[in-house]
């Protein structure tokens, strides 16, 4: 996934549930709070994949409804 994309939802989602959520659910998958994604970087899936994870876990919602709500 490019970094662009990444950093894009990084933003939204912390518009949404509040900075203190997203960094947590950063945290949690291994990714520094403050990290600065460039918009060339490379993120693996995977990676990806788990941070809307944590991220739903975080909100206390379903992964289903944190994208819904993203796309918005």
């Amino acid at each position: 996934m490019k970094g662009t994309v990444v950093s894009l939802w990084i933003k939204t989602l912390k518009g949404l549930y509040g900075e203190d959520k997203i960094d947590r659910a950063s945290t949690a998958i291994g990714w520094q709070p403050n990290r600065v994604i460039s918009p060339l970087e490379d993120i693996d899936d995977d990676e990806v994949k788990n941070f809307f994870t944590a991220v739903a876990k975080e909100a206390g919602k379903d992964e289903s409804t944190i994208l819904r709500e993203l796309g918005r």
